[in-house]
């Protein structure tokens, strides 16, 4: 009885552990931002941005902290991600800049002042194309923001504006931006692929969770039943067989009559 409740507390202390880790693997999402203004007719169209933060030492459970947080304070780990699509080849360079804009104390961070788009070495071309090439890209990038200077209590919700310009110098940006008031013509706002980014990956997040955690429970469920069969198995009784015909009883006979020789002596 005490060694089928050891295999049942060590069964239910393995799916413990293994709802705990999928749970928090499934908190490892990346927010997207559902809306943002993009600058009309241009040559890159940024099509979906985020900036989220983590607290530090999110990655250890404690009170107040968080991950992929849009809200944000001083001190913060930020991740940013930017993808635009090039709709026609650049005849000549692209300059980019980004900033993400602080709030209070906690100061702007400026990623890239009119740098070079070739350059930047975490720009990614998804579909395989060389860089000013018409197709869709990326970048993604890490900081930390500043700690706050102040006696105050707040969070901020930051916005990233991203702008690419023809020239370094210019002070517009007449190839194409985000969040910003130096477009060279018409902005409009771009909400939708992000809600279609965020349904696609609440679902597979869903699917994904749930469908380790029901086989994991499965997995758990099996090997308590096997163990638990195991403890009530009974031994096997030891079965001696008889002698089938004359020669073996007779042989059987001779090796006890040499057995009690040997205990006689």
């Amino acid at each position: 009885m005490a060694n089928q409740l050891f295999i049942r507390r060590r069964a239910l202390c393995v799916l413990y552990a293994l709802v705990i880790l999928v749970s928090s693997r499934a908190d490892d999402g990346f927010q997207q931002y559902n809306r943002f203004t993009v600058c009309g007719n241009s040559a890159i169209e940024v099509q979906d941005l985020s900036i989220v933060c983590d607290s530090p030492g999110a990655y250890y459970y404690g009170s107040n902290k968080y991950r992929n947080s849009a809200d944000c304070q001083g001190g913060d780990k930020v991740k940013i991600s930017i993808q635009f699509y090039l709709q026609e080849a650049l005849e000549g360079d692209a300059y980019v800049t980004i900033e993400a804009k602080g709030y209070g104390s906690v100061s702007s961070h400026v990623l890239h002042q009119a740098e070079s788009l070739c350059s930047i070495s975490s720009l990614k071309s998804l579909e395989k194309q060389s860089c000013g090439s018409i197709g869709l890209y990326s970048i993604q990038e890490q900081f930390s923001w500043s700690d706050k200077n102040d006696e105050y209590e707040y969070s901020f919700t930051p916005k990233l504006v991203v702008g690419f310009a023809s020239n370094a110098n210019k002070q517009v940006y007449d190839l194409g931006g985000a969040n910003t008031n130096s477009c060279s013509g018409d902005t409009f706002t771009n909400w939708t692929k992000g809600l279609q980014k965020s349904a696609a990956n609440t679902i597979k997040t869903f699917f994904a969770t749930f469908g380790i955690l029901l086989g994991a429970i499965f997995g758990v469920l099996v090997v308590g039943w096997c163990l638990m069969r195991q403890a009530n198995a009974k031994p096997k009784e030891f079965i001696v067989q008889e002698p089938t015909d004359e020669n073996e009883y007779h042989k059987m006979a001779m090796m006890g009559d040499q057995m009690n020789n040997l205990v006689d002596i």
